[in-house]
């Protein structure tokens, strides 16, 4: 799309250069004299200019001007030209009815890019309603002030309409360049051009009817394309004005280039046979931020993107980071959106941008994805996958770190910034087939998001899952064998996990903390420690291991619920013991208490942790709560290493435990 913008853009310049032409040539009545000073006043501004004959009909009054041609000295290659130019009911303001440009040609060099040049050639523009504030040109050597002089031409004119039946743009690199990497030709046919209320800079609204795409051969090979009806609706020249001259007066903040693009379809067909479609493109609400942006980072990236001889440098390359980094800085994007992208097999119902500023993308989507090497009756899918919080400036310049310190990528610092490039992810639907049985697993869902960092770690962590998998009569493993054998179509696991710190007591909380298997178990689980402190989210492991070592267990609650798991175990062991169903409960419940005999006599406490589990498993879709109460100020290592040589006498030994049935 940034070529068809550049398309777009192309003819703005065609239109104001030769707008400026206009406006020069008619200041009283379009005398000769009067055309000559105007042309005067070009040339002061560092440029040459030539005309032909002028001729006026008093009647009619109507100027013609023939074979116009105006070129900068600061880059000779830059030139323009007219065959002729018409203005039809002249007033004493230097205003028409109608301007009308015949043959209109421009040729330039593209700035940073070397043997890199653009030509424009419109047979014919018509201005309605025509008339231009008197302007000079401003001198300048840099590679972009071309574009700066054009767009301040454009500034200086009022028409209802711009008209430009049809616009051929043509971008390629000069004849004779035979580099390995060479870009053929690539050429933009616009077909009715169109821009309303144009003044001061601004444009209510341009259309393009179609805009039809050529390419001859070069790196990427030949290819032809056809672009839909394009519109751009309040267009606003000043905030580019505003970065290409920082000593323009002008306000701080975001100022708006765009209030809507919206172009479609898309159609690009290559020599071999593959092709792209998509059927709309719309980007909302694009502007800058003049301020964050350097023109000098502009030409640096200019310089060095395209380098004549030699690769850039490490050096260079990281300074390139950084520059583009901070472009991202100054872009403000409202929204944007792709939608029915196809390419080949593979299909993206929408690909989306949702805000962005400071180099931070609020949200980066993508949705309805199908395609790829899978079974015709199981083809890939994803229904959503959607980037939050992608930080794409603190990525640039990660980047930029380890180009210059290639150790850097080694350490654990390199994982943890890249986890913070991102606020979170968010899945739905991803469907993918099991190449060894073809068994297609669902993951409908999944939630990840994590932030307020403290060190280099998140403090806040939250995930949340769904996985579905379908069940079979012809599977061999014994869990999903026996939900075959009990008529239970599918498999699906949930979790949801959630932990946070808090500085002020230095507590770190899990809730909620659940997994649940359906038709099967779901547990849940809530916990906390105590005594954590910021150096725990450290980095460097020799402080973080030092603050574990300070951290106290606190209260532990575990629940869990039976959704049907225990009516399959206990069908299985009646199965085995040649009984009935109904007594597979009450052999559950034996099997139980003749383990729990072998602890010897039981505590009270002890018995009634045995009492309420054996309740759990006679009692069909029972809960179960466990809690665990620390006797005192126990460290979570001094727990660790008891539970390493005998689990169950150091949870006696560190923790009261009671256990309740029922909710």
């Amino acid at each position: 799309m940034r070529k068809v913008l550049a398309g777009v853009f192309g003819a703005l310049v065609v239109i104001g250069a030769g707008a400026y032409a206009g406006v020069l040539y008619w200041a009283q009545y379009a005398a000769t004299r009067e055309v000559d000073a105007a042309l005067d006043r070009w040339r002061a501004g560092g440029g040459t200019a030539t005309r032909g004959h002028v001729a006026f009909d008093l009647w009619t009054r109507t100027v013609k001007i023939a074979d116009v041609a105006l070129r900068s000295r600061a880059s000779p290659d830059d030139q323009l030209s007219i065959a002729q130019v018409v203005a039809t009911g002249v007033d004493a303001s230097g205003g028409a009815d109608r301007l009308e440009l015949v043959d209109l040609e421009i040729r330039s060099t593209m700035p940073g890019i070397t043997q890199a040049w653009v030509e424009q050639k419109a047979p014919r523009v018509a201005f309605t309603g025509f008339s231009a504030r008197p302007s000079a040109p401003r001198p300048g050597a840099g590679p972009f002030d071309w574009i700066r002089i054009w767009l301040e031409q454009f500034s200086t004119i009022t028409a209802q309409t711009i008209e430009v039946p049809s616009l051929a743009v043509t971008v390629a690199l000069a004849a004779g360049d035979d580099r390995p990497d060479r870009v053929g030709a690539v050429e933009y046919t616009s077909t009715n051009l169109v821009l309303r209320d144009v003044a001061n800079g601004h444009v209510a609204e341009a259309t393009i009817d179609g805009i039809a795409v050529r390419s001859n051969a070069g790196r990427y090979g030949e290819f032809t394309g056809e672009i839909g009806k394009t519109s751009i609706l309040d267009m606003d020249v000043a905030p580019v004005l505003a970065f290409l001259d920082p000593s323009r007066p002008g306000r701080d903040g975001y100022q708006r280039v765009y209030r809507q693009v919206s172009t479609g379809p898309y159609t690009l067909r290559f020599a071999d046979g593959g092709g792209l479609t998509a059927e709309r493109f719309v980007a909302e609400d694009i502007g800058l931020y003049p301020s964050k942006l350097s023109l000098d980072d502009f030409i640096f990236l200019a310089e060095i993107g395209h380098p004549a001889g030699k690769p850039p440098t490490p050096t260079q390359v990281s300074m390139l980071a950084e520059k583009v980094a901070g472009l991202y800085d100054g872009i403000h994007l409202g929204e944007l959106q792709l939608l029915d992208l196809r390419l080949s097999a593979l299909r993206v119902a929408r690909l989306a941008i949702n805000g962005l500023d400071d180099g931070r993308l609020a949200e980066l989507s993508i949705e309805g994805v199908d395609g790829g090497q899978f079974p015709a009756s199981a083809p890939p899918r994803i229904g959503g996958l959607t980037a939050k919080g992608f930080q794409i400036g603190k990525l640039l310049r990660s980047t930029s770190r380890l180009v210059t310190s290639p150790e850097w990528a080694q350490g654990p610092a390199q994982v943890l910034q890249d986890l913070s490039l991102l606020d979170g992810v968010e899945v739905k639907e991803i469907a993918l087939a099991d190449p060894a049985t073809q068994r297609v697993v669902h993951l409908e869902a999944l939630n990840a998001s994590w932030g307020q960092f403290v060190g280099d770690l998140p403090s806040e962590v939250r995930l949340s899952a769904r996985v579905r998998a379908p069940v079979s009569a012809m599977e061999t493993e014994p869990i999903l064998k026996a939900l075959a054998a009990h008529g239970i179509p599918a498999m699906t696991a949930s979790l949801d996990l959630g932990a946070s710190w808090t500085e002020a007591a230095q507590t770190v909380a899990v809730a909620p903390a659940t997994f649940e298997i359906g038709d099967l178990f779901a547990v849940s689980l809530k916990a906390s420690v105590g005594k954590v402190p910021r150096e725990a989210f450290s980095s460097d492991p020799v402080k973080a291991l030092a603050s574990v070592g300070l951290a106290e267990a606190g209260p532990i609650e575990l629940t869990l619920r039976d959704l049907g798991a225990l009516d399959l175990v206990a069908a299985e062991l009646a199965r085995a013991k040649a009984v009935g169903p109904e007594a597979g409960r009450s052999l559950l419940a034996e099997s139980f208490a003749q383990k729990a005999a072998a602890f010897g006599e039981p505590t009270p406490q002890a018995q009634a942790f045995f009492d309420a589990v054996g309740q759990f498993l006679r009692t069909k879709g029972e809960t179960l709560t466990i809690t665990l109460t620390p006797r005192g100020r126990i460290g979570v290592l001094e727990v660790i290493d008891g539970a390493r040589q005998d689990p169950v006498a150091a949870l006696l030994a560190n923790f009261g435990v009671e256990a309740r049935t029922g909710k």
